[in-house]
C-alpha cells in the first residue's frame, strides 16, 4: 500500500538465563536466591555475628557472604538448605570456590567440619577486595598491590607515544577510578583538580579527593541518619562512645597532618 511499508520484525528467543555481565543478572539472582536467604536469617541453628541488637548471618551482593560462629553446627544445617532449596530452584553451590576463612587466629590447620568447603586462613577475596582475618592486614593486602600496579601502568606508559594532555586524561580514566571507587565526594570539582587556567589541566588532587571522602563519611556519622547499615554497625562497636567522640581521641593526641585513616 502507497504511503506505508511493512517489515517483518526477526524472531528472538526467550530463556531462563541471562548474559553473564548484564545488569539485570543481579537483580534476578537477588530475586532467585531470597526465598534461601530467608529460611537461613530465620534458622535457629544457623548461629550469626550478634553486633549491639541485630544478628547478621547472610549477606547478599554479587557472590553470598555468610557471617558464623561457632560453625561446627550451623554448616551441617547450612548445606542441606542448599541442597533442598537447589533441588526446587536449580541453584548449585561451586564448592570449589566456596571459601571458609576463621577471624580468629587459627593454628590447629585445617578443621574437619569444613568440608566440602575450602579452607583460606589467610583471608578470601569479595568483590574484588582481599578480605583479611585481621583489621591490620586490609592495606597492605589491597592498597599496596593497587598501587604497584598503578606504578608499572605509569612505566608502560611512559614509553608509549601520547601527549601530555592524552596522559593527564588516562590517569583521570584509568588511574584515578581505582582509588576512589566506588564513593564519589560531594565537593566542587575546582576544589579537587588542579586548575586548567593555572596549567593544572584539570588533573586530580589526590590527597584532596581523599580528604572529601573522608568528610563524607564523618558528615554521615555527624547526622546519624541510619540510611546505611554500616553506620548502625560502627554505632554498636564503637558503644558506649559515638565515632565522632572517637576522632576527637585522635584529634589530641595527633595533628591533622598525622592522623592515617
Amino acid at each position: 500500500r502507497r504511503g506505508s511499508s511493512f517489515r517483518r520484525e526477526a524472531q528472538t528467543s526467550l530463556s531462563s538465563g541471562d548474559g553473564a555481565g548484564s545488569p539485570v543478572s543481579l537483580l534476578l539472582f537477588s530475586l532467585a536466591i531470597k526465598p534461601l536467604a530467608i529460611a537461613i536469617r530465620q534458622s535457629n541453628d544457623i548461629k550469626g555475628i550478634l553486633i549491639g541488637t541485630k544478628l547478621y548471618k547472610i549477606l547478599l551482593y554479587a557472590d553470598i557472604l555468610l557471617t558464623l560462629t561457632d560453625p561446627v553446627k550451623p554448616i551441617p544445617g547450612l548445606i542441606d538448605y542448599v541442597n533442598k532449596f537447589g533441588k526446587i530452584s536449580g541453584y548449585k553451590v561451586n564448592y570449589v570456590k566456596s571459601e571458609i576463612m576463621p577471624l580468629n587466629a587459627c593454628d590447629k590447620g585445617e578443621p574437619a567440619f569444613i568440608k566440602p568447603f575450602r579452607w583460606d586462613p589467610t583471608g578470601l577475596k569479595y568483590l574484588g577486595i582481599r578480605i583479611t582475618p585481621r583489621i591490620s592486614q586490609l592495606y597492605p593486602e589491597n592498597i599496596n598491590p593497587m598501587i604497584i600496579h598503578i606504578k608499572d601502568k605509569l612505566v608502560k606508559w611512559k614509553k608509549l607515544p601520547i601527549s601530555f594532555l592524552g596522559r593527564v586524561n588516562l590517569i583521570k580514566m584509568i588511574i584515578f577510578p581505582k582509588l576512589i571507587y566506588p564513593v564519589k565526594p560531594k565537593i566542587k570539582t575546582e576544589v579537587l583538580q588542579l586548575l586548567r587556567t593555572s596549567s593544572g589541566w584539570g588533573l586530580p588532587k589526590v590527597e584532596n579527593y581523599v580528604l572529601s571522602l573522608h568528610a563524607r563519611i564523618i558528615s554521615l556519622w555527624a547526622t546519624q541518619k541510619h540510611t546505611n547499615l554500616w553506620l548502625e554497625i560502627e554505632e554498636s562497636v564503637c558503644k558506649p562512645c559515638h565515632p565522632i567522640n572517637m576522632l576527637n581521641k585522635i584529634e589530641n593526641s595527633h595533628s591533622l597532618s598525622e592522623i592515617t585513616f
